[in-house]
């Protein structure tokens, strides 16, 4: 799929060149092309498809291909009501829907095969909260289709799919902004271990974040309920016995409740160091050369 994506001509579509895509979509296609788990993004007000690998497998050969960059309502045909008005209800109240043990059909070497799927409706915002897509997340729930998922056992089950993702990616509680969930990649990030982290307050388990401004964000994130986006973020860690200075992209996505109150943080982030060097060194040497 990614090579199906780099190849699309994405200037005959409504999102345009991705040279020019905002950074939440930019966030999102890259989360979901490293996700192992199905996953298929509505973005816009067409609501402009961009999936995964893994959820191509509910598609039939023809549809694989064919559905990437096209509006939904082109491709669900029937089921499209019910699609669309699940996009607008999240759109519209910012509150994630989801749906638990539902019939889907896989296509495994030309053949259909039922499964069972409980997936989840999500908004996705810009950097100015903004609703400006949605993301759907699928699992495989056929083990389990005659139990009631919990919400503390679903958390930990979409976590799970991230477990050899490549994007940092932890929850905590609004509470003394308690660690609940931290993936591998986030604990090699931060140069702890998951022990180190999980159950303990943030700036008790990374006590070099404070007076870095990170209390101020996660402060607005509360106040405003609006997610925090940012790209190149500097952040100073003790990582292998000694401080080190590196640069992320970074999200701060609210977590709400069924009621809407705000109940932690989402976070995810990606280490862009190099890049960061990298661009730093020619801009250093443009300006030697100008000089």
């Amino acid at each position: 799929m990614g090579e199906l994506i780099r190849q699309k001509d994405w200037g005959q579509t409504s999102l345009g060149m991705p040279g020019q895509w905002p950074l939440a979509l930019k966030h999102t296609v890259s989360l979901l092309l490293r996700a192992k788990f199905p996953m298929l993004l509505f973005w816009g007000l067409d609501a402009t498809q961009v999936y995964n690998d893994a959820y191509g497998q509910s598609l039939t050969s023809e549809q694989f291909p064919s559905w990437l960059g096209k509006p939904g309502a082109a491709c669900w045909g029937q089921q499209w009501l019910t699609v669309a008005s699940e996009i607008a209800h999240v759109m519209k109240t910012g509150k994630a829907s989801t749906r638990h043990d539902q019939s889907v059909k896989l296509y495994q070497e030309g053949s259909a095969v039922d499964a069972c799927w409980t997936y989840s409706f999500n908004p996705v915002v810009d950097e100015s909260g903004e609703h400006q897509g949605v993301h759907l997340i699928c699992s495989d729930t056929a083990p389990a289709a005659t139990a009631t998922p919990k919400s503390e056992e679903a958390q930990g089950q979409v976590l799970a799919f991230f477990e050899q993702s490549p994007v940092g990616i932890a929850i905590f509680d609004r509470e003394r902004l308690v660690f609940r969930m931290a993936n591998p990649f986030y604990c090699y990030l931060v140069g702890r271990t998951r022990e180190q982290i999980v159950g303990k307050p943030l700036f008790e388990a990374l006590p070099e974040l404070a007076g870095q401004g990170f209390e101020y964000l996660l402060d607005q994130v509360f106040i405003t309920g609006e997610p925090y986006i940012a790209r190149e973020v500097q952040v100073k860690l003790i990582r292998n016995n000694r401080m080190e200075t590196f640069y992320v992209d970074l999200t701060y996505q609210p977590r709400r409740e069924a009621d809407g109150q705000i109940s932690g943080i989402l976070v995810v982030c990606t280490e862009v160091t190099q890049q960061v060097l990298s661009r730093k060194q020619i801009e250093d040497s443009e300006s030697i050369l100008r000089t």
